[in-house]
C-alpha cells in the first residue's frame, strides 16, 4: 500500500493519504487541537480510479492562499491532481489532458 504523510501550514493541518483496494484515495487528517478525520477524496471530486499515488504536498501562494494536492496516476497512464485552497472545495484535474503531455507507463 502506498502512503504519504505531509503538513499543510495554512491549514494547520496535517495528513496521511493512501490507497485502497477500490482504488479510491482517501486522506485522514487533524488540524491543531482537532480530531482526526477522514475524507474519499475521490468520491468527494467524482475522480477516476487511482493506479498509483504519486505524492501529497501542500504549497503555499503566501498568507491568504495556500493549497494541498494529491497527484496520482491512473491505469490509462494519465496524471491526475486532487486539490483544495484553504476554505474551499476539494477539486479533480486531469494534467495529462489539460497539457496535452505524453501519456505515462
Amino acid at each position: 500500500m502506498q502512503c504519504y504523510g505531509y503538513s499543510w501550514e495554512a491549514g494547520q493541518s496535517k495528513q496521511v493519504v493512501y490507497q485502497t483496494a477500490d482504488h479510491h484515495i482517501h486522506e485522514l487528517y487533524v488540524t491543531v487541537g482537532g480530531t482526526w478525520q477522514h475524507a474519499d477524496l475521490t468520491a468527494i471530486t467524482g475522480a477516476p480510479p487511482a493506479h498509483q499515488i504519486i505524492e501529497g504536498y501542500s504549497w503555499s501562494m503566501g498568507r491568504s492562499k495556500s493549497s494541498k494536492q494529491v497527484v496520482y496516476q491512473t491505469d490509462d497512464g494519465h496524471i491526475h491532481e486532487l486539490s483544495v485552497i484553504k476554505g474551499g472545495a476539494w477539486q479533480h484535474a486531469d494534467l495529462t489532458a489539460i497539457t496535452g503531455a505524453p501519456v505515462g507507463v
